[in-house]
């Protein structure tokens, strides 16, 4: 019998020691990626292999070879251009990192070279959890004009997991982790969709996503934030018109869309914003931004322009920066406020029309500040219910609130004896039939009694596998 034990035991140990072989039998050493059992030298061979809705599996740490774009570029830029991966029009991918880390170094100077260029539909999963998708373009002199995004997104790009990064160490200016492009999408019959859901994008000297949106009818540029990290923020930028016809026409049309329901937004410099949305046209109304929840540690910035060009509608030079706050004024009492939600570690400027985050507060929605000097915006209601005190600004009009006076004697810079409403008592932990953690001086600690029964069953069962072993020893 014993014999026949180890035998049983000795046959499964040979098929567990087999199974790496037999489940990636058709995979090289050399390969990169693989679809289900069958692996591919490069991630462009598995992309091209893969049909819709196929999940292919980074399975090693491995640099992506640029290859020439100019092709796909051609339709909206039509000049030298490089990516190091791209996904078609016609294909639906999903991308699991499976922990590894895909880079790509610039090899070329002064021409369009971006990482991966989607133009289908990719999905970025990361099954383990420290995948990464990593960019370094190393060209020296700036030129606005070239893309060096980590993704350059003309299809629908969602992010699960994973960090997407652009660690350019130059002054470059369009080194995205993902620019949301919807000028060369138009030329694919795309609209141009970004959904985050986790993850960390990080932006080098620019912003970790650019949402770029042109001047076609019909076509939607989208981004939306649900979770993750986002290192150096977002730019929506209304892009540059005088190519076209008639351009302040154009500039009516745009559909950019910016909704926020989550994530942690943090920037690297002096000087930088969360978020900056530059709109080039006060009377575009489909120029959308909604920040319903996340954490933000730098400000807000809202820019109306008249656009890259005079009143003439011809000159391509930049607006006027000081009739930008006039445009802001224009957007907001047409469109409203857009926070609705979120903590703010930095309100902006009351001086300031293009950070002042006060005044970008939704209609029924105001700020709480806590003990720390953080702003959480919330529903005049609910302030009302869950706050201690309230101050009323009677210059601005705007009403704070607070659990603590110090709280907004501190932030707002008031005196001893501003008037600070209190709406309820205070709540010190002590009130009469409240929860109160503290145990009596003798009291007995009993531990966690939920996990009491599981505990004597344990010892129950111990004490019946003892007497069951002492059995078979002497019988």
């Amino acid at each position: 019998m014993r014999k026949r034990l180890l035998a049983i035991i000795a046959t499964a140990a040979m098929l567990v020691a087999m199974i790496p072989s037999m489940a990636f039998a058709d995979v090289d050493p050399a390969d990169v990626a693989k679809i289900g059992d069958t692996g591919y030298a490069t991630l462009q061979a598995a992309i091209d292999a893969a049909n819709n809705g196929d999940e292919i599996d980074i399975i090693k740490d491995f640099s992506l070879e640029a290859q020439n774009a100019q092709p796909l570029f051609s339709p909206a830029y039509n000049r030298e251009s490089y990516c190091g991966a791209y996904i078609p029009d016609d294909k639906i991918i999903i991308l699991d990192l499976n922990g590894y880390t895909v880079s790509y170094v610039d090899a070329y100077d002064d021409v369009d070279n971006v990482m991966i260029l989607n133009l289908g539909n990719l999905t970025i999963n990361d099954s383990v959890g420290t995948g990464k998708i990593t960019y370094k373009p190393v060209r020296g002199a700036s030129t606005y004009a070239k893309f060096y995004s980590t993704i350059f997104n003309c299809g629908t790009l969602t992010i699960n997991a994973g960090t997407i990064e652009n660690t350019c160490e130059t002054d470059v200016d369009v080194t995205n982790a993902v620019d949301n492009h919807s000028r060369l999408s138009h030329e694919y019959g795309n609209d141009c969709i970004l959904t985050v859901n986790g993850g960390t994008l990080t932006g080098a000297d620019y912003y970790s996503i650019r949402q770029y949106t042109h001047y076609f009818e019909g076509v939607k540029n989208r981004v939306t934030i649900n979770g993750g990290t986002f290192n150096n923020g977002i730019y929506m930028q209304h892009g540059d018109s005088w190519y076209y016809e008639d351009p302040a026409a154009n500039r009516l049309n745009v559909d950019c869309q910016l909704t926020i329901n989550g994530g942690t937004f943090n920037v690297f410099y002096d000087g930088a914003s969360c978020v900056v949305s530059r709109c080039a046209n006060p009377d575009n109304n489909a120029w959308k931004i909604s920040i319903n929840d996340g954490e933000f540690n730098a400000p807000i910035k809202l820019r109306i322009q008249r656009g890259y060009y005079y009143e003439n509608g011809v000159s391509g030079a930049l607006a006027p920066t000081e009739a930008t706050g006039a445009r802001n004024g224009e957007w907001l009492a047409e469109n409203g406020g857009f926070i609705s939600g979120g903590e703010f570690k930095d309100i902006g400027s009351a001086d300031d029309v293009t950070s002042n985050l006060l005044s970008f507060i939704k209609e029924d929605f105001v700020p709480m500040i806590d003990d720390e000097g953080t702003y959480s915006v919330v529903s005049e209601s609910e302030a009302e219910n869950n706050a201690t005190y309230k101050y009323t600004d009677d210059t601005t009009g705007i009403t704070y609130y607070a659990d603590s006076k110090d709280a907004l004697k501190e932030a707002l810079g008031l005196n001893e004896d501003a008037d600070i409403e209190q709406l309820k008592p205070e709540n010190n932990g002590n009130a009469a039939g409240g929860n109160n953690s503290e145990k009596p001086e003798n009291a007995v600690d009993t531990g966690d009694n939920s996990v009491a029964p599981f505990a004597v069953a344990g010892l129950v069962l111990a004490a019946m596998a003892a007497v069951v072993a002492t059995r078979r020893r002497y019988n």
